[in-house]
């Protein structure tokens, strides 16, 4: 269920409470900013939402729907098989996050999932906290299914006074390593990978 605050915290409106027109909005003191999405819609207002996390992740929560459809989740004991029918993406059974492994994935989490996935198709835009270049197949096939709707507007943190291209690297010279928010890995495998990293000489920034 959308919820939205008004003008005070302990005055919370929902799609069963909707406080109507605009006009009566403005009697209650609420911004049409402030308004659920159903309110919006009434009024005729485009609507965006904002993804904090990476296109990849909105792209597999969009597919939430089809992953359940084929089995794929919740993930069962042994599953490791290659799914490459999300878009931009190919991964396998293990990579998906644990809370969506059997016996984790509960009923909560999976209704959650089927709201993100409809958003992406309701609202007017769906802006991602990303690079488009660092996740080219991913936007480039989610703007196949859903044109320019699906934009990336990151990354949105704070940049200190320097310039950016201070350190005086050329484009495309430095290697960007990240294995997401949920990755498991031996101390032995860090150490080749960090020991790899070294000895290839090339400058990197690796996320962890």
């Amino acid at each position: 269920m959308a919820r939205t605050f008004a003008s005070s915290p302990s005055r919370i409106h929902s799609r069963s409470s909707c406080p109507g027109s605009i006009e009566k909005q403005s009697r209650l003191g609420i911004l049409p900013s402030q308004c659920s999405t159903c309110c919006k819609k009434k009024a005729g207002l485009a609507g965006a939402s904002f993804w904090p996390g990476s296109a990849a992740w909105a792209a597999f929560e969009f597919h939430v729907p089809k992953l359940l459809e084929m089995g794929d989740v919740p993930v069962k004991e042994g599953d490791d098989k290659l799914i490459s029918y999300i878009p931009g993406m190919e991964l396998r059974s293990q990579d998906i996050p644990l809370f969506m492994h059997d016996g984790e994935f509960q009923k909560v989490r999976e209704e959650q999932s089927l709201h993100l996935s409809k958003r992406i198709t309701r609202d007017s835009w769906f802006l991602i906290n990303s690079v488009h270049d660092m996740e080219l197949r991913v936007f480039e096939a989610m703007r196949e299914g859903f044109g320019a709707k699906f934009v990336p507007v990151g990354p949105l943190f704070p940049l200190k006074g320097e310039a950016i291209n201070s350190t005086g690297l050329k484009e495309s010279s430095v290697l960007y390593v990240l294995f997401g928010s949920i990755s498991f890995m031996t101390v032995k495998q860090f150490e080749e990978i960090t020991l790899g990293l070294e000895a290839s000489k090339v400058p990197f920034l690796w996320v962890i």
